[in-house]
């Protein structure tokens, strides 16, 4: 908990540092920012979806399927496969399903704790959608920009039509932001169940005990509405990229990798040794679509479109495979690497290779 507070703490100063910055017309080198971005998806990015192995084969297991952990790696990259030809074939359509998973992951990633009710999935949801919606809605011409270097076939037109959807759409953001910062709506006791033989006064007292006072607000509301309002005023101000990386690297993929390696129940060395395949090969994948970018587009230019083409290759699969974890996994069964429930043991890690 003292982690998770200094952490979301650091990253809340860190945007207000930045975006007060780039209001008073203070930049930085925009080839300095994408590489940052380019290293950090590539080192910090990628490796937070690195066990995703472990959760298909457990998954793949539970449904009784032989070889699960091939057959995982085959449906893996397959569906990847599937999101690189969709850029290609339906990138409008492509980019609206990366930005809607995104959203709704980033949203659920956002508290260790399920949405109680369905307005509070709205308000993850909103939350997660913070880092697409306010960017088009403050910085429409850059964010067409980087979709325009992003799309392979240079689809201009489109680019714009997909960031005014989503700068467009603000109003309904706004309302889950608000059921989020108000922490709407208030919570309520149980229903006292009463004896069969009951008087009016006493069916009155217990309806009057139905609903909770209202609750103090406690210090992590707080540092959660000053890290909203933060990354909210860092998206609407500064370049896009440079927001996406802080967001991205800084805060969902660190915060991701914490919680695979307190669920793990390994050693340091161990969650490490663990990482390594599934990360170290989409590093390499992304380092052999920059090579073949950079023959046709500037070092910056490839970068960018790795970046995002790459990520949403990698993400798609990532996001899908946790939804169907999370719909399908029954109450008593072992936490995923998301989880924060409690810590598996090695011996139920390793039994998932």
């Amino acid at each position: 908990m003292v982690y998770t507070q200094l952490h979301s703490a650091s990253l809340t100063a860190v945007s207000l540092a930045l975006a007060i910055g780039c209001l008073f017309g203070l930049t930085l080198d925009p080839a300095l920012v994408i590489l940052a971005g380019f290293v950090g998806i590539l080192f910090i990015g990628l490796p937070h979806g690195g066990l995703d192995h472990r959760v298909g084969t457990r998954l793949l297991q539970r449904w009784g399927w032989p070889a699960p952990l091939s057959l995982f790696i085959t449906l893996y990259l397959l569906l990847s496969a599937a999101v690189l030809a969709g850029w290609y074939l339906w990138p409008g359509l492509t980019v609206m399903l990366f930005f809607l998973l995104s959203a709704w992951h980033f949203g659920l990633e956002e508290d260790d704790a399920p949405p109680a009710n369905p307005w509070q999935s709205f308000a993850r949801f909103s939350q997660g959608a913070m880092i697409i919606w306010v960017p088009c809605l403050f910085q429409a011409m850059a964010v067409t920009s980087l979709l325009q270097t992003t799309m392979p076939s240079h689809h201009a037109g489109l680019a714009e039509t997909v960031v005014m959807l989503w700068g467009h759409s603000w109003p309904i953001w706004a309302i889950g932001l608000l059921i989020l910062l108000l922490d709407w709506p208030p919570q309520t006791a149980p229903t006292q169940q009463l004896p069969l033989k009951t008087t009016t006064n006493q069916q009155q007292a217990a309806a009057n005990h139905t609903t909770l006072p209202p609750a103090p607000i406690t210090r992590l509301q707080v540092t959660r509405s000053c890290r909203v309002l933060a990354f909210g005023l860092l998206f609407a101000v500064a370049d896009p990229l440079l927001a996406f990386t802080v967001y991205f690297c800084g805060w969902h993929s660190v915060r991701g990798l914490r919680q695979l390696y307190r669920t793990s129940g390994q050693t340091t060395l161990g969650f490490l040794r663990d990482l390594l395949p599934i990360s170290l090969a989409a590093i390499s994948l992304f380092l052999l679509g920059f090579g073949f970018y950079s023959n046709q587009l500037s070092w910056w230019d490839s970068m960018i479109r790795v970046s995002f083409i790459g990520l949403s290759a990698v993400a798609i699969p990532h996001l899908l495979l946790h939804v169907v974890n999370t719909l399908t996994s029954p109450a008593t069964a072992e936490p995923g690497p998301h989880s924060t429930t409690s810590a598996a043991s090695p011996s139920q890690w390793s039994h998932a290779t």
